[in-house]
């Protein structure tokens, strides 16, 4: 506003608003829409704390964020993800309620899996935290990983520092 007036002062012949007294109205107004959009409940669809417009408290059930990758599942696929297995150019998704195989790259799979926990065990595959059942160690250096579905994945010596930090090891 001050800098469109200062463009058009020679036009005007009142006197033009100081900076300072410009950034004081906007910014009472500003404070002001802010004040009633939070006092007043129903004005705002959301309140400001996460909580519904019309209690003001927060929702009773948690927000459950589900991976990206799930979208791309049929319906009666989609669970709780076990387990992401990479062959040739597809790979196989292992949930809860079965399986299916997807056209994609392991990389793009394990980066859809964005708000779940989880870690590569081997080149081609990644595990859940939560999948996790039970360690066997067959011998010092074959290690393999129990799922809750039963799977049995295998631990190469490349990834196995990884999950000794995480602890699973």
């Amino acid at each position: 506003i001050w800098g469109i007036g200062r463009l058009f002062e020679p036009v005007f012949v009142l006197k033009m608003a100081s900076f300072l007294e410009i950034f004081l109205c906007v910014f009472s107004v500003a404070l002001i829409i802010f004040a009633v959009r939070r006092v007043w409940p129903g004005i705002a669809p959301q309140t400001y704390r996460f909580g519904t417009a019309e209690t003001g408290s927060l929702p009773d059930t948690p927000v459950v964020v589900e991976p990206r990758l799930m979208r791309r599942l049929e319906p009666e696929n989609r669970g709780q993800i076990l387990r992401i297995t990479a062959q040739d150019h597809h790979v196989e998704i292992a949930t809860s309620e079965g399986a299916q195989t997807l056209r994609m790259r392991l990389v793009d799979a394990i980066d859809e899996m964005e708000p779940v926990e989880g870690y590569c065990t081997h080149r081609s595959h990644w595990v859940t935290r939560a999948s996790i059942v039970r360690v066997e160690r067959e011998n010092a250096q074959k290690t393999w990983l129990h799922l809750s579905n039963g799977d049995r994945i295998p631990v190469s010596r490349k990834y196995r520092p990884d999950l000794e930090a995480a602890g699973i090891l």
